[in-house]
């Protein structure tokens, strides 16, 4: 199937674990598509998605700032529930740069990494 129907350079496809809904990234855009092709397309704002909770409920993002243009300053973790798209935070710290955040099989433990001091952390991931 061709999923993203709209004119773009897509990249970083992340499927669901029940395979009904892809993240595909256009840009610094994240957008939501189901994979059966009925309903359009829903944007899911600046970021990047890394990880579907287990359950198909939601799934992880960070979004990343740079003061430079180039080297990461500071990256932040967000949850976005797909029945109301609201981007919920995660982290906020000045010390780390959240990124790549991967959820555990069970849904009570996220990886990420930290871009700032190139060191993985795991975590409970509570809501």
């Amino acid at each position: 199937w061709i999923i993203t129907k709209e004119a773009g350079q897509y990249y970083h496809p992340v499927i669901s674990p029940d395979g009904q809904w892809v993240i595909a990234h256009e840009g610094a855009d994240m957008y939501l598509y189901p994979v059966e092709g009925s309903t359009p397309r829903k944007s899911l704002g600046i970021g990047l998605a890394s990880s579907w909770m287990p359950d198909n409920r939601g799934v992880l993002t960070f979004r990343d700032v740079s003061i430079d243009g180039h080297d990461v300053s500071n990256s932040e973790l967000f949850y976005i529930p797909i029945d109301d798209l609201k981007r919920q935070p995660l982290t906020n710290s000045i010390d780390r740069a959240e990124m790549w955040a991967d959820v555990s099989s069970d849904g009570k433990q996220v990886a990420f990494s930290d871009e700032l001091s190139g060191r993985i952390f795991v975590a409970n991931l509570e809501f």
